[in-house]
């Protein structure tokens, strides 16, 4: 025997999924992203920044839980409904009052995407992305260096416009 141990070199996509099989053992099944929704830190280190209750900021992520891929997302208000434990009318009064902030846009209905004949209303994020960066450019400016780190190049994320798929 020399010695030599061979360990088998992860790709990024095996370094993600063993990295949040740490934080959160067990919950990760098959392939994809099922299971775990994306959003920026920022979002919650400025909510208060944002004016965003907590009902608020539970509805952005259970809309944000429906971004699969490119497009935007467009769950049925009586799905978050359902997943939050309110009326639908609770709903459609937290979707206006996110309208009435700037932060989202619930756009005119349209057929979806997946050749159904059905149609949806999605919900795009540039006002939310627009407002968060300005909060952000401004603790910044303050305080003369960077709250956090950029892990990536560019600036463009999925919540950057309101263009429907």
């Amino acid at each position: 025997m020399c010695g030599i141990v061979w360990r088998k070199e992860l790709n990024e996509e095996e370094k993600r999924r063993q990295g949040l099989d740490r934080r959160w053992p067990g919950l990760i099944r098959g392939g994809g992203d099922d299971g775990f929704t994306q959003l920026p830190t920022r979002l919650l280190v400025h909510q208060r920044d944002l004016g965003i209750t907590g009902k608020e900021l539970a509805l952005i992520v259970q809309i944000a839980s429906y971004m699969r891929g490119p497009g935007l997302p467009f769950p049925p208000v009586k799905a978050l409904a359902y997943r939050m434990s309110m009326s639908e009318h609770s709903i459609r009064r937290l979707i206006h009052s996110l309208e009435e902030k700037g932060l989202i846009t619930w756009l005119a209905s349209q057929m979806k995407p997946d050749g159904s004949g059905l149609k949806c209303r999605p919900f795009g994020f540039a006002g939310l992305n627009q407002k968060l960066a300005a909060i952000i450019d401004g603790v910044e400016a303050q305080s003369g260096f960077s709250t956090f780190k950029s892990t990536q190049n560019s600036t463009e994320s999925d919540f950057d416009d309101d263009t429907p798929f």
